[in-house]
């Protein structure tokens, strides 16, 4: 299921008229960026090879900047599909509105009219591009595309596109405050026809987007073994790794410069170059270390009773409309439990919470019925991976026994 949200949904004939000045900007830009963005993030692209008709170009995700990499391979215009939270930016958000025009979508709401808004620049012979994850990866591994991604595709009656960015985990992970200098590559891995889609099931295109898109940041990288260099290559793990392995406390990691240390047990270590954990703790990727605290996590969810299973302090409770405007519900303590969590006095059941995901590095998205949209932000809290973890796994389970 895709989730998207759309405001002030243009006409075909405004479509038209605008795509003209986009198209202009599109070459200006492209002119401008290539030479930066290769610089700065040590980038290579391979151009898209010659594709007849319009079509439809979905890619991994792992930085904020892959639109812009993933750009720099076509020639052609391209509109975007980007999470809604850009638009609440100040003048940032009216450039970007007006000279790239992207698709306003919101994660955690399902919304026929962001389709149909895709659909009508597609069906006006024009190009798409979308990342299917929905989200930007912790932990360099590629996650698994929106089931209903195979069902789009072919229905656009477009061509695919499929295109892989590679090294983009170490150069800017999505935990970290600053980027890093390594390298990154990035190539259409394969271009598929209207009619080769017309003979496939949702379900094969499906399969076959995954496999193109799949990125496992650790497998590629012993094989390659570049290194990231940042004098604060550590800074902002915590982000990502929510329990400590050694004495299970959690919320205990705190991150300086290339070191990262619980502050419970005392155990440290340091986030090499080559993106690897170095030190007193039993693994040495992330990816690891994350399986076992999700683990780890469920267990202590178990045994929970009726009681509070995580809590954290000075947390705000935003809601926002179509219009991108923020306005504070309230604040408080945010807790979790086993049917609900709560926000100050504010609370919200599981059976009421349609979706919950991550924005940025640690403001938790909560879309609810009835079209209700929260954010919880706080400048204190180090990690919220850990409730989105508790929150799918009581309701997964949940669906799972109807």
């Amino acid at each position: 299921m895709f989730y998207y949200i759309v405001a002030n949904m243009p006409s075909t004939k405004e479509i038209t008229v605008a795509h003209k000045r986009h198209k202009k900007f599109w070459r200006r830009s492209l002119k401008i960026l290539r030479p930066i963005l290769s610089k700065i993030y040590n980038y290579e692209f391979t151009p898209a090879p010659s594709i007849e008709g319009n079509y439809i170009v979905l890619c991994n995700h792992n930085s904020n900047l892959d639109p812009w990499l993933c750009a720099l391979s076509f020639e052609k215009q391209m509109y975007f599909l980007a999470a809604e939270n850009i638009f609440r930016l100040g003048p940032v958000s009216w450039l970007i509105k007006n000279l790239w025009a992207p698709i306003s979508k919101l994660k955690g709401k399902s919304d026929a009219s962001a389709i149909i808004n895709m659909m009508r620049y597609l069906r006006a012979g024009y190009n798409v591009s979308l990342f299917p994850e929905g989200n930007r990866s912790f932990t360099g591994v590629t996650g698994k595309i929106f089931p209903a991604t195979g069902k789009l595709v072919k229905t656009s009656k477009a061509s695919l596109v499929t295109f892989r960015i590679r090294g983009m985990y170490f150069t800017t992970p999505r935990w970290a405050k600053r980027i890093r200098r390594g390298k990154t590559w990035g190539a259409v891995v394969g271009v598929y026809s209207p009619e080769k889609l017309a003979e496939m099931s949702h379900e094969e295109i499906n399969e076959l987007i995954q496999k193109d898109l799949s990125e496992d940041a650790y497998e590629t990288q012993a094989t390659q073994m570049i290194p990231y260099k940042s004098s604060v290559r550590a800074e902002g793990i915590e982000s990502a790794l929510y329990l400590c392995p050694v004495c299970k406390n959690i919320g205990s990691i705190k991150s300086k410069k290339s070191e990262f240390h619980c502050v419970s047990c005392k155990s440290k270590a340091e986030f090499t170059e080559y993106g690897y954990i170095k030190g007193d703790f039993p693994f040495k990727t992330i990816p690891e270390w994350d399986m076992w605290q999700k683990n780890a996590l469920t267990e202590i969810a178990e045994k929970s009773g009726g009681a509070v299973i995580l809590k954290d302090s000075n947390v705000r409770l935003i809601t926002f409309t179509e219009s991108h405007k923020e306005r504070i519900i309230d604040t408080g303590s945010l807790c979790i439990y086993a049917d609900r969590i709560t926000i100050g006095n504010t609370e919200l059941l599981f059976e009421q919470i349609l979706d919950m995901s991550i924005v940025f590095r640690n403001v938790l998205l909560i879309v609810c019925k009835g079209n209700k949209y929260y954010e919880l932000k706080s400048k204190t809290i180090k990690s919220v991976r850990h409730y989105l973890t508790v929150f799918k796994y009581f309701t997964e389970n949940a669906n799972k026994g109807d």
